[in-house]
């Protein structure tokens, strides 16, 4: 049995659908990362967690945003900031990693803390929005089909 860095639990929960699908993908990514760390980073390992990361942040970030467009959540604006920011960094250790500068303990540096200070925080903070808005009787699935309309 490997060791996971980071476990998913049901107290981590934000709407019992789409959101803590693309948080669990990111727990898996940290684990797998952390795993690669500690072997050595091998390129073609690290390659395939950064572009997997891009993917979280483009597809996750999306989902969180129809929600919070939908709800006509206050905080909304400060939230997606804080996204932009995750993908500017992001985006700068791609840059990097590209150029052949060692990122992986800065990337598992990064996403630990990302997951202490937005997940944990901005994002449990919807989640109780989302539970007690005029939406919390719908799916999450049903919220983001009417905000696809």
């Amino acid at each position: 049995m490997e060791f996971k860095l980071v476990n998913w639990t049901e107290a981590m929960s934000v709407d019992g659908g789409p959101i803590d699908e693309t948080h669990q993908k990111l727990i898996s990514l940290i684990n797998r990362l952390h795993l690669v760390v500690n072997r050595g980073a091998d390129c073609d390992s690290l390659s395939n967690i950064l572009c997997e990361l891009a993917d979280y942040a483009g597809a996750g970030f999306l989902i969180e945003e129809k929600f919070m467009n939908l709800c006509r959540y206050r905080e909304r604006d400060q939230h997606i900031t804080e996204h932009w920011a995750f993908i500017d960094r992001l985006t700068i250790m791609i840059a990097d990693f590209e150029r052949g500068v060692e990122v992986g303990n800065d990337l598992l540096m990064f996403l630990i803390r990302w997951m202490a200070s937005h997940v944990k925080s901005r994002d449990y903070s919807f989640g109780a929005y989302l539970k007690t808005s005029k939406h919390a009787h719908l799916e999450p699935i049903s919220l983001l089909k009417t905000a696809a309309a």
